[in-house]
């Protein structure tokens, strides 16, 4: 009774508002209660108690009896939380690394199990969502759950790192892109990805272009993960290259190429194959990017010199030296240019262990750069030879001929565009496409046929072959020779030498036909 009493009078004297907030549980929290729960609860509860404050006091009871369960609901979390971490601690002392794993992710969901009642108590206050409760803009994002973006940990380091992000798509995406849960990421990403194709945001700048590597590269990274998330983030990098490419400003978006090369190949491996020909097509985008030239080829190589490891998949390396055979082969230098500079230790290194792995289709691709590499370095070329096993002796020689022959042939048809832009008309009124066809022109009498051409012509004809004979003669001296047998040398060396219009006639005649 002296209890009642005296509870009684304190509710007259404090009056029916401090009634009010101790019914609802608005009570000034002190350092031992919050003691009881982790730092992260600790910080909710105080938004909590502030949000019940202004509730009673706008006499939203409603609201604040929502506000009162969550409060209870993540007082008993936050305990639970700081009991897991504290054992989690103590197992990693006593190195108990297993315990201290399936610890670790039963306090992750607890985490997340307390922000999402928090959140949700906070929202069904009425009030405009939060930006991290918001779906993603347009159509990949209609119909997403908003529950599926409250684990995002949108932390301050990635509020400021998503500036570039949020200007060019929206909070909304830019809060989607960097959140925990795949769904939210996926629709993100496929936002980005759709905006790109359809031109709806200006090219990519390199700040942009390193901003948007980080969801991707997370969303790659993350396990496991659906296969249509992991072609999300492929199509958005193949985006990204794409409409940087089609801008024709400064390759900007290849800044973040090797950051994205390396999450893409590792996912080469994926047991979908709409995931793998997702990520091959991305990868290849970037590659064969028509600005990626030898100053931003150098950090893709070094991203993709990993050499081949029994543990790693074959399907990734095989990607990757696939990837290598393309950007080498994009670095031939022009004519009368030195070769760039790129890092041969590497690519002999990786080529060469890709020549000793146990599947075939890895082989296949090292022996695809290795030819590559031979039209920049014939030293190189000649390492990897050393290393290689003899049974693929025979298939380097003719790869490397191949590749030889190629290399020239697209020379060839360089040279030819270039003269057919800069064709003019001759004399006599016969208008000339290329010096080559002018070579041609023969008189209609029965005389022996003298090649009748223009003047100038014929030193650009002269030009050309002797180019064409220089090429010749230093890739197969310097590959047959060397790598050749006996009589592959002795061919070359009874090879009778063309002269330099023998040549350009011959050519045109080959494209004739």
């Amino acid at each position: 009774m002296a209890h009642s009493s005296m509870h009684k009078r304190s509710e007259r004297e404090d009056g029916p508002l401090d009634v009010l907030l101790r019914k609802y549980g608005v009570e000034p929290f002190v350092d031992a209660q919050l003691a009881n729960v982790d730092e992260t609860t600790a910080r909710d509860l105080r938004e909590l108690r502030a949000r019940k404050l202004a509730a009673v006091r706008s006499e939203d009871f409603e609201y604040a009896s929502q506000l009162k369960r969550a409060d209870e609901q993540l007082q008993q979390l936050g305990a639970e939380i700081l009991r897991l971490d504290n054992e989690r601690i103590a197992a990693i002392a006593c190195e108990e690394y297993d315990e201290a794993k399936a610890l670790r992710v039963r306090l992750t969901w607890l985490q997340r199990d307390a922000a999402r009642r928090n959140a949700l108590a906070i929202a069904a206050s009425g009030d405009p969502t939060p930006v991290s409760l918001q779906p993603p803009e347009g159509p990949d994002g209609e119909g997403a759950d908003a529950e599926l973006l409250l684990a995002s940990n949108f932390t301050p380091a990635d509020a400021a790192l998503a500036e570039p992000l949020v200007g060019a798509f929206g909070a909304r995406i830019a809060t989607a892109a960097f959140s925990d849960h795949w769904r939210a990421r996926t629709a993100a990403l496929g936002h980005i990805a759709a905006a790109f194709d359809e031109a709806l945001v200006p090219p990519p700048s390199a700040l942009l272009a390193r901003t948007l590597a980080v969801p991707i590269a997370r969303a790659l990274a993350a396990a496991p993960v659906p296969p249509h998330a992991v072609a999300a983030a492929a199509a958005a990098v193949r985006a990204l290259a794409s409409a940087g490419a089609a801008s024709g400003d400064a390759a900007d978006e290849l800044v973040a190429a090797p950051h994205m090369l390396g999450a893409l190949v590792a996912r080469a491996a994926d047991s979908n194959a709409t995931t793998r020909e997702a990520v091959r097509a991305a990868c290849v985008a970037l590659v064969e990017h028509p600005m990626l030239d030898a100053p931003l080829a150098l950090p893709t190589v070094h991203a993709l010199c990993d050499p081949p490891r029994a543990s790693q998949p074959w399907r990734c390396s095989a990607l990757s030296l696939q990837l290598l055979r393309i950007v080498v082969w994009r670095c031939q230098p022009a004519d009368g240019a030195a070769p760039p500079e790129l890092p041969i230790d590497a690519l002999v290194g990786t080529i060469s262990e890709g020549l000793r792995h146990a599947h075939a289709d890895v082989r296949a691709a090292a022996i695809d750069a290795a030819a590559a590499l031979s039209l920049l370095s014939v030293g190189a070329f000649a390492r990897i030879r050393e290393r290689a096993p003899l049974s693929l002796a025979q298939p380097l020689a003719e790869a490397c001929d191949l590749a030889a022959r190629s290399a020239m042939a697209q020379r060839a048809r360089t040279l030819d565009a270039a003269d057919t832009s800069v064709g003019g008309v001759g004399g006599g009124g016969s208008v000339l496409t290329s010096p080559r066809e002018a070579s041609l022109s023969r008189p209609t009498s029965g005389h022996a046929a003298v090649p009748q051409l223009e003047p100038g012509a014929a030193d650009e004809a002269a030009r050309r072959g002797r180019a064409a004979t220089a090429i010749q003669s230093r890739v197969r001296g310097q590959t047959v020779r060397r790598f050749g047998g006996p009589m592959a040398i002795l061919a070359h060396r009874e090879a009778p030498v063309q002269e330099p219009l023998a040549l350009a006639q011959r050519d045109t005649t080959q494209q004739g036909a």
